[in-house]
């Protein structure tokens, strides 16, 4: 199966000069616990909850005076929406990630790709094998 046949495709983004609160807010509200930074419609990098927590509150920073570009992870792991489930779950697994971003070939951000992804497709293609073997059975 392909990533793109799977992946979430909408992706809220937040660009690196908003604050810290705006991307908690966007964060809590949605239910993210990453959220990708994205600038002229290129991924730039991550703000991770763990980011706002560890680095800026731990620290008794301000949520309003500080912007993601301070505290965000610049180096995002990423898929390709072209490429297989089989290679972003290894991928995953090697770098222990519960969410992926997945982009196109022209590094563009299309979507996330979440352990809940593969386990609906996963489950659904086991419906479908399963069904496939009960028509297929000859009396």
């Amino acid at each position: 199966m392909i990533i793109n046949q799977v992946m979430t495709t909408n992706v809220l983004i937040a660009p690196p000069g908003e604050s810290l609160k705006y991307a908690a807010q966007i964060m809590e509200q949605h239910d993210y616990d990453v959220l990708p930074i994205c600038e002229d419609n290129r991924l730039l990098g991550t703000l991770s909850v763990r980011d706002i927590a560890v680095k800026a509150l731990a620290n008794g920073l301000s949520l309003e005076e500080n912007s993601i570009s301070q505290f965000m992870t610049f180096e995002a792991k990423y898929v390709f929406s072209d490429q297989s489930t089989e290679h972003a779950i290894n991928f995953m697994t090697e770098h222990q990630l519960r969410r992926l971003l997945v982009l196109d070939r022209g590094y563009h951000l299309v979507g996330i790709l979440s352990l809940d992804d593969l386990a609906i497709s996963n489950k659904i293609k086991g419906i479908f094998a399963v069904k496939q073997q009960h028509t297929s059975m000859a009396c």
